[in-house]
Formats: C-alpha cells, structure tokens, sequence
C-alpha cells in the first residue's frame, strides 16, 4: 500500500492554524489573568504568603573567625560626609541650541528638560528623529530657500542631492542614549508596550495604492472604533471616574469633538489629568482624541471613494487607536489594536495577488470585469501617474501588476486618458 505523504504547503497550514490557535488561547488566558487581577483588588483578597526556609548558620567556633570589639566599633560607625554647604559646585554651562536649551554632563552635551513639556516621555522627540526631521525640512525646501539657503553657509551638492553645512556637527547616538536615564517607571512601562507592539511598524510603502473590499475596510474601522470605545471608558474610569459617571457602557462614548469637550476636558481644565502614572496636558490628550474623531467621522460618513484612498490612511487611524491604548496603559486592548493593523496588511496582500492573477486572465477572451473598488483604484492611479514624480515614494512603491491592471483598464476605456504621462508608455 503505497504511503501519502502530504505537500510542504499542506504541513504550513496546519501549522499556521495551530499558531493562531495558540495565539488566540494565549489571548483569552491573558485576559482570564486579568479579570483575576482586578477582582483581587476589588475585593482586597490577600495573597498567600509562601514559607522561606530558615538557614541557621554554623557556630563559630574558632577564635580568630569571631569578631573583635574593634571591628564591630568600626563597622557601626558611618563614614564622615563632607558638608553641602562647603561643596563647590561648578558653573552650569547653557547652550541655547533651538528648539531645546543643553549643557555639558560628564563631558556629554545633553538636553535640559523643559518644565512646561508634559508630554510622556515615549512621545518626546529622540535625537535621532529631530535629526530626520530636519533632513527632511531641508530637503523639501531645496528650490524654494536656495538662495537664502546659499548665503547663510549651507549649500547643494549637486552629486548627493543632500543639504550639506561644513561648520555644524550632528549630535551622537550618547546624547540620545542619556535621555532615558531620568525616564519615570510609568513612562518606561509605556515605551515599553509600544516597542512591543509594534506602534512604529507602519504598513509597508507597497501596499499604499492597494484597493480593498468596502465591507471587509469598513468592518476592520468599525472593530478600531468600539476598541477606541472601551479603551476610553474603561481608562477613564479607572483614572478619571467624572468623565463617564453618566454613561452605562462603552458604546455610550461619544467621540465628537464637541461631545469630548464638555465629557472630559471642560472638566480636566488647563492642568491636565495624570493616566496610568504619566501626567498629561489637555494639548496632549486633545491631539491623541482627534485622530479617533477622524475615525469616527470616515465611519460615519463611509463614501465610495473612501476604497480608493491610499492604505496608510487607514493604517494611521487604527494605530490611533493603539497610541490611545499605550496612554491609558491598557495593555490586552493596544495588541488588538496591532493585530487589527496586520489584518488589514494581510487582505491588502491578499488583494494585490487578486490582481495579479486577474491581470494576467484580462487578455484572455471571455475575461470577466474588473470588480467596482478596482476601479475605483484605477482611476485615482491614472489621475495622478499624469504629475509622476521619480521622488515620490508613493510611485516609486506601487507595484508592478497594480500599474499594468490600471493600463489593461484605462486602454478598454472608450476615451483612454490623455496627459503627459500615458499607461501604455509604462514598461518595468
């Protein structure tokens, strides 16, 4: 009888099944650790004390091994510390560098942390993204500040197409690294949450002019939304019980902008409200709340031409979400928030190979149409491969097959567009 030996891609389903299968028992036990937590806490359980073994220690019963009376005298006795008032301390070297004042620590040029700054500290600027932002500012503003830019010591290289300035050095990765010595536990717990699940990891640069289903995007905004819900409700009334004192439940919060104002922060007032053991100030919160206010109104106002909007729109509404998460410290609801994120990833790849394959059957007779939300895609695609710009990431990243399905469509079209550039003139 001969023997079934079933194929590679068989053995890596199972296995993907049974890792989600973990995944989601890992999900449920953790959330099964943390109704436990919260109802030892409700009810002050005490927790059982485990018995430490005594150690008795052996006699000692030689001579020389036994303390003296000297040497217990001199243990006890505390060293002398010299006097504050007769240490010299030296002068504080400022350097007003914009937007931060820094001064010198152990030879290390360091920022002064700004009183008025509330911001959590996983939210502060590092050295090393200020340094990106400026990059950028001076790229961007290379024809219009040329001149201005040329007399003031900073020039073009021509061969680098970078801005260059001989007479200034950027900051080392040691100044960068000091910023989080003085870091508090709450603000550590947080950056930590983040880099765990993966705030920062964007959806890839390819997948930005991908078309999805209008049933499956509405349905992923919908899950962030109600996740935004409870993250609220339960933050706050965990930290700051006036600001959902007359709502029943989560899918009560109201998110608004008006709504928010007189619910929260009509009554935090200008001092700001301390969540999760990181004060914040009311511009903070205000600025994290109106990303999921956006949210809310794309869900409401849901149009046909939301599928045809670039992928990392919606990418940066879910990741909302996860940074609102992050602030309130809720853990269990900032990892489904990144896995809403990888599931909306996940059927943009599935979409990109659908149109691969249906690329490749659009020559064949008898091929059936493209679907509505393609060519919705298409048209925007069209529109503006008209202004291409060989800078632009976004054309730079779109894939090959979505470029060569957008001409196959525009070429059947009874009046092909018609500008400076044309789908039949792109080659790979």
């Amino acid at each position: 009888m001969p023997k079934l030996i079933n194929s590679a891609s068989y053995e890596l389903g199972l296995a993907k099944l049974k890792i989600e299968e973990l995944i989601q028992r890992q999900h449920e036990l953790e959330a099964e650790v943390l109704q436990l937590k919260t109802h030892i806490r409700r009810h002050n359980i005490p927790l059982p004390k485990t018995s430490q073994p005594t150690i008795k220690s052996a006699p000692l019963d030689k001579n020389f091994l036994r303390p003296t009376a000297a040497s217990l005298s001199r243990s006890i006795q505390a060293p002398q510390q010299q006097s504050s008032e007769n240490v010299e301390t030296e002068p504080r070297i400022i350097i007003e560098d914009w937007p931060h004042h820094k001064e010198y620590n152990d030879g290390v040029l360091v920022k002064i942390p700004d009183p008025d700054d509330q911001w959590a500290r996983y939210r502060q600027p590092t050295t090393s993204s200020e340094k990106k932002q400026r990059e950028k500012f001076f790229k961007v503003s290379i024809e219009e500040e040329e001149s201005t830019q040329s007399d003031s010591g900073i020039y073009l290289n021509e061969s680098s197409n970078h801005w260059s300035n001989n007479d200034y050095a950027w900051p080392t990765g040691e100044e960068e690294s000091t910023q989080t010595k003085d870091e508090s536990p709450a603000d550590a717990m947080k950056r930590s949450l983040s880099e765990r699940s993966r705030l920062r990891d964007r959806v890839k640069p390819h997948l930005y002019s991908v078309p999805i289903r209008s049933h499956i995007l509405i349905d992923h905004l919908n899950r962030a939304f109600h996740l935004a819900q409870e993250i609220f409700f339960y933050g706050a009334k965990k930290y700051y019980p006036r600001a959902v004192q007359d709502l029943q439940g989560a899918r009560e919060v109201r998110w608004g902008r008006t709504e928010m104002q007189h619910c929260f922060f009509f009554r935090i007032g200008g001092q700001g409200v301390e969540i999760a053991g990181t004060r914040y100030s009311s511009n903070t919160l205000e600025a994290a709340f109106d990303d999921i206010t956006r949210l809310r109104n794309t869900i409401c106002h849901f149009n046909p031409s939301d599928t045809a909007r670039y992928m990392w729109t919606y990418d940066n509404f879910i990741c909302a979400v996860q940074e609102l998460a992050i602030i309130f410290g809720d853990e269990y609801r900032a990892f489904r928030a990144r896995a809403l994120r990888d599931k909306l990833s996940k059927e943009a790849e599935n979409s990109l190979r659908e149109i691969e394959s249906l690329g490749l059957l659009a020559q064949l007779p008898l091929a059936r149409p493209w679907e509505l939300h393609h060519v919705r895609a298409f048209g925007r695609i069209i529109s503006t491969r008209r202004d291409y710009d060989e800078d632009d990431e976004e054309d730079e990243a779109c894939p090959i097959w979505l470029l060569r399905a957008a001409r196959d469509w525009d070429l059947r079209r009874p009046e092909p567009s018609k500008g400076d550039w044309l789908p039949e003139s792109f080659e790979e």
